[in-house]
C-alpha cells in the first residue's frame, strides 16, 4: 500500500485537511468554516476550542476516507500566525477567547512601548504593534482572571493556533512551535533563533508557558489518530506555507498571496535584510540548517473587506455578487480598507476604513465595486526590490479567496 501525505491548515475563516498520494493526487479533503467575533470596535476574536475542534473534525473526515491500511508518511500543519491561544494544561481548555491577528485590543500596551520600537525591530524583525501576540498576551494576563490563575498555578500554556492543535491531538505530549510561528509572538529573537529573555521580561511572560522551538521541517513527533500513526514532519505559518507552495523556495523569488489579508514575501536566503516599513520574517528552518528569511509586506484586510461589506454593511448578499456589481458601477469610488488598521509600510493601528468619492450620483453598486487601495503597500514593496537584492526576482500570485481572484481580474481591466 502506497504512503499518504497529510496537510492541516487552520485559518481565519476555515479549517482544512487534505490527503495526497505520493504522486500528488488528492485522495480526500475536508473543510469546516470557523467564525470570527467582533465584540467591540477594533476587537476580532475566535473561540479557540472551536478552532481546534474544527481542525480535528476535518482530519477525522479525511482519515475516514483513506484506503484501509494506507500508511501516512508525513503530516504537515500550518495555521494563522499571530492569533494566540492561552489555555490551562490541567483541563486543555482555553482560558479566554483567542485574539485574532487582526485584533487591536492591546493598542495601549503597544503604545506605551513605542520608544523601544527600533530595539524591538532589531531583535524580532517585527514592529511593536498590537497585532502580534505579546501585547495581547499581556492584555489577557491583566484583564482575564482565569489566565492569571492558570499562570499562578504553573498551568498556563501559550502558543499559536497550530501549537494548540498539535498539543490537543497529541494528548499534551507535543508542545512545539517552529520559528515562523514563534516569531509572530514578538518574543522570538532572530539572531539566536530562540525566545528572547529581555522581551519575555518586558511583557511579563514566563518561558515555561511557551512551547519548545523546533525546525519547520524534520522529525517533530508522532500523533496517533483514527488507528494510524501520523508522523509530524512540517510545522510553519500559513503565509510561509503558501509561499513555499507558490514556488518561493529559493533566494530571489517573490510572491503576492491574497486571502483574509494580503501578503508580499521576497525570499532573501539565509541573509536578513532590513527595509524601513517591511518585516524581516523567518521563511523556515529545516532540521540541521540555519533559518532562511523573507522581506514581507502585510495588508490586514483583503478578503475580510468583502466579508465586511456583506456581513456588516449588507451591501452584498454574497461575495459572488462582486463581478456583477463591478460591471454595473458607473462612478469611481476609492476605499482605504483599514479594517484592523494599516499594515506595511505604515503600521498604523488607529486609522479606520474610509470611502472617498461618494456623491449624489453614487449608487449601491459603487461602494460594492470600489477601487481599493488594498494593493498599494505590496506594489510599493515590489517597486523597492532593487534596494534589497541584486538577484533576479521571479513572481507568483496566489489566492485563498475566489473573491480576491475576481478582484485581480477586475483590476487588470
Amino acid at each position: 500500500m502506497k504512503a499518504v501525505l497529510l496537510a492541516l491548515d487552520q485559518g481565519s475563516s476555515s479549517s482544512r485537511a487534505v490527503a495526497w498520494s505520493a504522486g500528488g493526487r488528492v485522495l480526500a479533503r475536508a473543510q469546516a468554516k470557523v467564525a470570527s467575533r467582533y465584540p467591540r470596535a477594533g476587537w476580532v476574536e475566535h473561540d479557540a476550542l472551536e478552532l481546534a475542534r474544527s481542525q480535528e473534525r476535518t482530519l477525522d473526515a479525511v482519515l475516514a476516507r483513506l484506503p484501509k491500511g494506507a500508511p501516512v508518511a508525513a503530516l504537515g500543519a500550518t495555521s494563522q500566525r499571530s492569533t494566540v491561544v492561552l489555555w490551562d494544561a490541567r483541563t486543555g481548555k482555553p482560558v479566554a477567547p483567542a485574539p485574532s491577528w487582526q485584533d487591536g485590543r492591546a493598542a495601549e500596551v503597544a503604545g506605551a512601548l513605542q520608544d523601544r520600537q527600533a530595539w524591538a525591530h532589531e531583535r524580532t524583525g517585527l514592529y511593536l504593534t498590537p497585532y502580534y501576540s505579546a501585547p495581547k498576551i499581556r492584555w489577557l494576563l491583566d484583564h482575564v482572571p482565569a489566565a492569571a490563575r492558570a499562570a499562578d498555578a504553573g498551568a498556563l500554556r501559550i502558543g499559536p493556533v497550530a501549537t494548540y492543535v498539535l498539543w490537543r491531538l497529541s494528548g499534551g505530549e507535543l508542545f512545539i512551535s517552529d520559528p515562523t510561528l514563534a516569531q509572530r509572538t514578538l518574543l522570538f529573537n532572530l539572531r539566536t533563533s530562540d525566545w528572547d529573555l529581555e522581551l519575555l521580561k518586558l511583557f511579563g511572560v514566563d518561558r515555561a508557558w511557551l512551547p519548545a522551538i523546533v525546525p519547520s521541517a524534520g522529525e517533530l513527533g508522532v500523533l496517533r489518530r483514527g488507528g494510524r500513526d501520523l508522523p509530524v514532519r512540517a510545522l510553519l505559518g500559513d503565509q510561509q506555507a503558501a509561499a513555499a507552495g507558490l514556488g518561493a523556495a529559493r533566494a530571489g523569488a517573490g510572491v503576492l498571496n491574497y486571502g483574509t489579508g494580503a501578503f508580499f514575501l521576497l525570499h532573501t536566503g539565509a541573509e536578513q535584510h532590513r527595509i524601513a516599513g517591511l518585516l524581516t520574517s523567518v521563511a523556515w528552518r529545516k532540521a540541521g540548517r540555519p533559518c532562511e528569511f523573507f522581506l514581507e509586506g502585510t495588508v490586514h484586510a483583503a478578503g475580510t473587506s468583502f466579508e465586511w461589506l456583506k456581513e456588516r454593511l449588507h451591501l452584498l448578499d454574497s461575495v459572488h455578487d462582486l463581478d456583477a456589481a463591478m460591471r454595473r458601477s458607473a462612478h469611481r469610488v476609492l476605499a482605504l480598507p483599514a479594517i484592523g488598521g494599516l499594515g506595511a509600510p505604515r503600521w498604523d493601528y488607529r486609522t479606520r476604513t474610509a470611502f472617498v468619492g461618494l456623491s449624489s450620483q453614487s449608487s449601491r453598486d459603487d461602494p460594492r465595486a470600489c477601487r481599493s487601495a488594498r494593493c498599494a503597500p505590496p506594489a510599493g514593496c515590489r517597486a523597492r526590490r532593487g534596494c534589497c537584492s541584486s538577484r533576479p526576482i521571479s513572481w507568483a500570485w496566489g489566492s485563498t479567496s475566489r473573491a480576491s481572484a475576481r478582484r485581480r481580474r477586475w483590476e487588470r481591466r
